[in-house]
């Protein structure tokens, strides 16, 4: 998000001034983990960020943006990061992700889980297709925090990968999961904590569980890792990972963009003439 405004030149000299020193906020802080998963090399070296990955198998192919993860059922949990990559309170994980070998109904069990993080004591961060996660509910299913679960709707075993993906079961999809302790505004009311998107729509959730509301609390153990395969057949394959410290809606909006991040710098000049206490004419913000 850009701030566009224009200052008469009794603003604008102090400011630069000033800028000189004070520390510059950037929105580029908020991005945690960019990694492309394009290489065992691209894997242990990540793009942004200071946490890079650890794999102990599987294998690599043509991705969404070059090249991209790719684990069968039998190579379950070989790639991770540290623990610490997942944000608390409030953030976003978004990826691309293909899946080959499911179609119909969607089995119990993770078919696939795309990425999974499980400390045991309850903090969990999912997303999957199951039949039955579970906790009794079924289809697209997401999880975060300290038991908060969302899915399609009850396990009912009607749900098809078709329905879900929009017929294209094999392609490359983009998924984000977002959540808010605070509660996210603009959807659902903002009643809830936890919400997650395909393709750049909200995807619906029919059933939504708050166990214990006892928040997003940083993982405890274990690791973020990535695809597990419930089931003796299939494939998937993740992309261009990206883990950010608040709910990036921007993110899911610049999905198509490999190396998206906020531009660094945004908000100098803005917090220099706050400090100053001189003023600005405002032309408004846009997103970028």
């Amino acid at each position: 998000m850009h701030l566009r405004w224009t200052v008469t030149a009794s603003v604008l000299v102090p400011c630069l001034l000033l800028g000189v020193f004070l520390p510059a906020p950037t929105w580029a802080d908020s991005i945690v983990l960019w990694n492309k998963l394009g290489s065992v090399e691209e894997v242990e070296d990540s793009a942004w960020g200071s946490y890079d990955g650890t794999v102990t198998g599987a294998g690599f192919t043509a991705g969404k943006f070059g090249g991209a993860y790719i684990a069968d059922y039998s190579e379950d949990l070989l790639l991770s990061f540290p623990k610490e990559v997942v944000p608390s309170d409030r953030g976003c994980i978004d990826f691309w992700a293909k899946m080959t070998g499911f179609s119909g109904k969607v089995p119990w069990g993770g078919s696939p889980m795309f990425v999974y993080a499980d400390d045991g004591t309850g903090t969990v961060y999912e997303v999957q297709f199951n039949g039955n996660n579970g906790g009794g509910q079924g289809g697209f299913c997401y999880s975060g925090g300290h038991y908060y679960d969302a899915a399609t709707g009850s396990y009912t075993g009607t749900y098809t990968y078709e329905d879900l993906l929009g017929g294209d079961v094999e392609g490359w999809h983009h998924y984000a999961l977002l959540w808010d302790v605070d509660k996210i505004e603009g959807y659902y009311e903002g009643k809830r904590e936890l919400i997650a998107f395909i393709d750049g729509e909200l995807a619906f959730s029919g059933s939504y569980k708050v166990r214990e509301d006892d928040g997003f609390p940083p993982l405890e153990a274990g690791a973020l890792w990535l695809v597990l395969i419930h089931q003796d057949y299939g494939a998937a394959a993740v992309d261009n990972l990206k883990i950010w410290d608040y709910p990036a809606f921007d993110a899911i909006e610049h999905r198509f963009e490999e190396d998206y991040i906020p531009e660094p710098g945004s908000l100098l000049l803005l917090g220099t003439a706050v400090l100053l206490g001189f003023g600005g004419r405002w032309r408004g913000m846009s997103k970028s």
